[in-house]
């Protein structure tokens, strides 16, 4: 992430923006099972609402588990390591 900061108030305003961004991903996950939820049957609404909550569970963790080294990496002695 190559961004240089060029005030104080520069860092936390991206920061803010990119928990809104995350947050309008994750309503998205809300918005694809009613999607699927009104394309069947009554009787299998419950079944495709606990599979979408699975998956944006199953989601959370991995990315929390290895999407953030990708996406963010760390500082090895001033220079980016493999993943980052």
């Amino acid at each position: 992430m190559n961004i240089q900061i060029r005030s104080s108030t520069t860092l936390p305003l991206l920061l803010h923006l990119q928990n809104v961004k995350g947050a309008l991903v994750y309503f998205m996950q809300a918005g694809f099972a009613m999607l699927c939820a009104g394309s069947i049957r009554t009787k299998n609404v419950m079944n495709v609402l606990l599979w979408n909550l699975l998956d944006s569970c199953g989601g959370a963790i991995g990315f929390w588990s290895i999407g953030y080294a990708f996406a963010y990496g760390g500082d090895d002695m001033g220079g980016k390591t493999f993943i980052g």
